[in-house]
């Protein structure tokens, strides 16, 4: 029932060589736009997962540690020559480990269970 006036409309504003279009709504920058925001979102609706698992893991993901901290966090990684990083990494953490991928499949643990 609306398509009528919608088409006269915009064929009236055509001849003029414009366009209307719906606006699209913008994001606000602190929302959903980063990982922060996404995590602090699904914080917000209840989300609280028991374990997280970061592949590729090289340099960490400070936003996931920092939204999940009761969590165990699981860091796989490719690259042997991430290991002091992850080691340092899974210190800070509560509960925490890392898998080397490649070659053997180590698995190194904070955990003393």
């Amino acid at each position: 029932m609306l398509d009528f006036p919608k088409k006269l409309l915009k064929k009236s504003v055509g001849f003029f060589g414009l366009e209307i279009h719906r606006q699209r709504q913008v994001i606000a920058q602190g929302s959903r736009a980063s990982m922060h925001g996404c995590l602090r979102q699904a914080l917000q609706n209840g989300f609280r997962p028991e374990t997280i698992i970061d592949v590729g893991a090289a340099g960490g993901t400070p936003a996931l540690y920092e939204a999940f901290p009761e969590a165990r966090h699981i860091l796989i990684e490719p690259l042997e020559e991430y290991i002091p990083h992850l080691d340092s990494l899974i210190n800070r953490l509560d509960k925490a480990e890392y898998i080397i991928a490649f070659p053997n499949l180590l698995r190194y643990s904070n955990n003393s269970e």
